[in-house]
């Protein structure tokens, strides 16, 4: 069973350091001090926790290296990644 609302801070390993949404707000991605970067399926009210379901961790190759910034580009929906390393990666759903 994945986690969902209150439960959804077992995902990470670490504090999150950023987090993010894509345009249209039905998306979540968050990353943490650990690498560990995950994409969310938000549905229904925003303000309740139990709208959140984790669907997948991604970027494995970031595990190790802490994730400072995340940013969902405006016109093509990539997500781009600036982790401990200083290279920025970007990541296409």
């Amino acid at each position: 069973m994945k986690p969902q609302g209150e439960d959804a801070v077992a995902v990470h390993d670490t504090h999150v350091n950023a987090l993010c949404f894509d345009k249209r707000g039905q998306k979540m991605f968050t990353a943490d001090g650990a690498g560990r970067l995950n994409v969310w399926r938000v549905s229904g009210d925003p303000r309740d926790p139990s709208s959140y379901l984790c669907l997948r961790q991604i970027a494995r190759d970031l595990i190790g290296s802490s994730v400072f910034c995340l940013r969902v580009h405006p016109i093509r929906g990539f997500l781009l990644v600036l982790a401990q390393n200083s290279i920025l990666r970007m990541y296409v759903e």
